[in-house]
């Protein structure tokens, strides 16, 4: 199966893509997606295993299956902002 997988952030600029397709068998993981992710697109494995990934909204731990025409978002983690 095809997934659609939107990239932000430091992700996107990294890969220069706002999005990347994989194929992979059905049904398919979280983590066989991030393995998958790591072989196409190399320049990524340092960030993904701290990332989270979210399948139609809702985040997914690496053994979760991704359904047919999910929405896949990975999600590099947030530090920083402001004190009070």
């Amino acid at each position: 199966m095809r997934i659609r997988v939107h990239l932000f952030a430091r992700l996107r600029d990294i890969a220069q893509q706002v999005m990347v397709e994989v194929e992979l068998p059905a049904p398919c993981t979280v983590g066989q997606l991030r393995a998958e992710l790591t072989r196409s697109y190399p320049l990524l494995e340092p960030m993904l295993p701290h990332c989270a990934i979210g399948i139609n909204g809702e985040l997914a731990d690496a053994t979760a299956e991704i359904p047919e025409d999910a929405e896949v978002a990975i999600l590099p983690p947030v530090s920083g902002g402001s004190r009070a």
